[in-house]
């Protein structure tokens, strides 16, 4: 299982809930220290995904199959919300919010178990 946005709120309850009834769980944030800390408190793998790391390539979860098994369930629950209007709102915290909210999440879901993309790919 991987669940991104883990590191805090619905991510950390869910992160908590599954590994309660057993579930072997991958973790991905962007915040370093609040993953390592709920990773090694429920015996977790840790992925950090920072923004920087989200520019150069779209993120690569096979660390996560192999240390944490087969990613078989896949919660994609990372997201990020801006102060203000849309209208407002700083160019670069609209890209932001965009990469978070919607290219991480159409790219995990792919890098996370490739069969996904296969199925996507033949339905479109």
């Amino acid at each position: 299982m991987l669940i991104t946005g883990a590191s805090r709120g619905i991510g950390e309850s869910l992160t908590h809930a599954f590994r309660s009834v057993g579930a072997v769980v991958a973790l991905v944030a962007r915040s370093e220290n609040a993953i390592q800390t709920l990773a090694a408190e429920l015996e977790a793998q840790p992925t950090l995904l920072t923004s920087r790391t989200r520019r150069r390539s779209p993120p690569s979860f096979s660390g996560s199959k192999t240390k944490a098994g087969p990613v078989d369930v896949l919660v994609n629950n990372a997201g990020l919300d801006a102060a203000g209007g849309f209208a407002d709102a700083p160019g670069d915290e609209l890209r932001q919010v965009a990469e978070v909210n919607y290219l991480t999440p159409a790219e995990t879901m792919p890098a996370s178990h490739p069969p996904y993309a296969r199925a996507a790919a033949a339905v479109t």
